[in-house]
């Protein structure tokens, strides 16, 4: 089956050690710190590392206000990169690539990509919208997910 897809980017540079870094990239149940949408996580077999399944319960919209998808991390190479995938039973196929590449001796560059089947905006808004304006709203998104997880990072004390 082919499907229309959208690809979204972002970056931005963390002070932090890639240890910590990657850890909070790697345990998806702390998306739910710096992804607004996220309503809940479960980590329902293994945790981090490859073949690990979670559970992500979502928000896409004010008329979908809760959405689950199973996400498979496909390859975890700690620390530097780590990448979930949906099932390839679920209704809308969703991709994400998380990756730390370092800049300094305790700096590094996240590199965050989304890769998504673009009918799950039209089930989520109930409308389709040209991949323009889902590109252009979805990139200001991600830049502002990279902040907040900037700022939760660099101010979390310890890894628990």
């Amino acid at each position: 089956m082919i499907i229309d897809t959208i690809v979204i980017e972002g970056e931005i540079n963390l002070i932090i050690s890639q240890q910590k870094a990657f850890y909070y990239l790697a345990d998806y149940s702390q998306d739910k710190n710096w992804r607004n949408e996220i309503n809940e996580t479960r980590v329902l077999e293994q945790q981090n590392g490859t073949g690990t399944l979670i559970e992500e319960d979502t928000r896409l919209s004010s008329k979908v206000k809760s959405h689950k998808l199973v996400f498979k991390c496909t390859e975890y190479k700690e620390p530097e990169k780590v990448i979930y995938e949906t099932l390839d039973s679920s209704d809308y196929w969703t991709k994400n690539t998380r990756e730390l590449v370092q800049t300094g001796s305790d700096t590094f560059r996240l590199n965050y990509k989304v890769e998504f089947d673009a009918a799950i905006i039209k089930y989520g808004l109930w409308v389709s919208l040209p991949k323009s304006l889902i590109h252009l709203f979805l990139k200001h998104t991600i830049k502002k997910y990279l902040k907040q997880f900037k700022k939760y990072t660099e101010q979390s004390i310890s890894i628990k």
